[in-house]
């Protein structure tokens, strides 16, 4: 089994939405001096922070739910985080794919919502398709992934993450089906 710890720490979001802000902001004209006046030099700072925070603070509205699709649902039960829409990866890799951005910011409010939750440990799970030892291993990177992606959008519980490769299926038969339903990342937290 492999596992890590990812400590956590104080950083800035790496989102594009404050830089892109920035960017319209250097780009504006000022027609006043806000040397000359004190009072609007400090409004417009505390207002371009705001502006800075809410856009860096973790997790994007919900999108719009596309016709004929189940909306977005997270939650918490007892010890888990249950969600409606399966995480989703790239062929054999662990890169997260973009339906899978709307989960996981859904998860990072859920978990700020949650002061009393102080630990989250991200499990990942393949198919019994493959080598055994591949299979591990990925199962590992794509836990890694979620959870480097959960700190780099300001998750501040400490996030720990374990491959199981394919140890707990939950499915046995032998489909299609069933493959895509044991490849899966799962969310335990510890709370106080």
């Amino acid at each position: 089994m492999f596992s890590r710890v990812i400590a956590p720490a104080p950083s800035l979001s790496t989102s594009s939405g404050p830089r892109r802000m920035l960017g319209r902001l250097r780009r504006t004209p000022m027609t006043t001096s806000l040397t000359a006046r004190p009072r609007l030099r400090r409004r417009t700072l505390l207002g371009l922070l705001g502006a800075l925070l809410s856009a860096s603070a973790c997790g994007a509205s919900t999108p719009p739910v596309a016709e004929g699709e189940e909306p977005l649902e997270v939650e918490l039960r007892g010890n888990r985080i249950v969600f409606n829409h399966q995480l989703q990866f790239g062929h054999d890799s662990a890169e997260i794919l973009e339906p899978s951005f709307p989960v996981l910011d859904r998860i990072c409010e859920l978990l700020g919502e949650h002061e009393e939750i102080f630990r989250v440990q991200v499990q990942g799970h393949t198919s019994v398709d493959g080598e055994v030892q591949h299979n591990q291993e990925l199962s590992a990177a794509r836990a890694e992934a979620v959870a480097e992606y959960l700190r780099s959008q300001g998750v501040t519980q400490e996030v720990t993450f374990q491959g199981y490769g394919e140890t707990y299926p939950i499915c046995r038969e032998e489909s299609d089906a069933c493959n895509e339903e044991n490849r899966r990342v799962e969310f335990f937290v510890d709370s106080r």
